[in-house]
C-alpha cells in the first residue's frame, strides 16, 4: 500500500460518519423547523385574535353610539375580515348587590386559529339602567308576551298540542313552570316547526320560576328600549 493512498484513507469518511452525520442534520433541521411552524402559528393567531377584537369592538361601538336598542341577538360577517363572523347581543341584566336592573350588550366574534378551530373573542358592557317607569312597561309587555301551560301554546300557535311538544324536542324554548313566549311561538310558525339554528337562537328565554302575573323584564311595546 503507498503511502499516497494511505493519506487517502486517513481524510476520508466512513459510512458510520456519514451516517451520524446526516442524522445530527436532520435533527437540527427537524428542531429548527418545529420553531419555524410555531411562530408561524403564534402570528398567524395574533393577527386573527387582534382583527376579532377589532370587530368585536366595532360593533360594540355602533351599539353604544345608538339612540335605542332592541332585545335580541343579531348575527353577521365582517366586511372587511370576511373569514369573521359577529354576533350582538341585548338583554336585561338584574344587579344582585344593589337591585339596579340595567340593558347589557355583548358583542362577540368567531375567527379560525391556525390549527383550524373556531375561536370566540366576547365584549360585554352595560348599555343604561333602567327606571322604574321602564321597568314597569317592561314587566306589563312580558306578561302580555307570556302563555301558561302547552294547551294556550297549542291554541295560540293554531296547532296540536302533540305538535308543541314536537317543537319543544326540535328546540323551542319553555320555561320549567311552563311558559311559553309567543314571539318563540312565532319563530315555529312561520317556519312550519323546523327553524335553523341561528332562528332558534333568536328566541328569548322564558321566565322560569316566575309567574306572567308577576311580569319578568321584556321589550317595552315598541320593540325598544331606551
Amino acid at each position: 500500500m503507498t503511502k499516497a493512498v494511505q493519506r487517502y484513507r486517513r481524510k476520508a469518511f466512513t459510512l458510520a460518519e456519514t451516517l451520524a452525520a446526516l442524522a445530527l442534520v436532520a435533527i437540527v433541521s427537524s428542531g429548527i423547523m418545529m420553531v419555524t411552524i410555531r411562530s408561524s402559528h403564534t402570528m398567524i393567531n395574533c393577527l386573527a385574535q387582534l382583527r376579532a377584537l377589532e370587530v368585536a369592538d366595532e360593533q360594540m361601538q355602533q351599539l353604544l353610539a345608538k339612540a335605542s336598542v332592541k332585545e335580541g341577538i343579531e348575527y353577521g360577517r365582517s366586511a372587511r375580515y370576511p373569514d369573521i363572523q359577529w354576533q350582538t347581543k341585548i338583554d336585561i341584566f338584574d344587579e344582585p348587590v344593589t337591585g339596579t336592573t340595567w340593558v347589557r350588550a355583548f358583542c362577540s366574534s368567531t375567527y379560525t386559529d391556525a390549527n383550524g378551530q373556531p375561536q370566540v373573542i366576547e365584549l360585554t358592557s352595560l348599555v343604561s339602567r333602567l327606571t322604574d317607569q321602564q321597568l314597569a312597561l317592561l314587566r306589563q309587555s312580558q306578561e302580555q308576551q307570556t302563555l301558561v301551560g302547552i294547551e294556550a301554546a297549542a291554541r295560540y300557535a293554531g296547532v296540536t298540542t302533540d305538535t308543541i311538544k314536537q317543537w319543544i324536542q326540535n328546540g323551542l324554548l319553555v320555561g320549567e313552570d311552563g311558559t311559553f313566549l309567543k314571539q318563540n311561538l312565532d319563530i315555529f310558525v312561520t317556519t312550519g316547526g323546523n327553524p335553523t339554528d341561528q332562528q332558534k337562537a333568536q328566541q328569548v328565554q322564558p321566565p322560569t320560576s316566575i309567574r306572567p302575573q308577576e311580569g319578568l323584564p321584556g321589550e317595552l311595546p315598541d320593540g325598544q328600549i331606551r
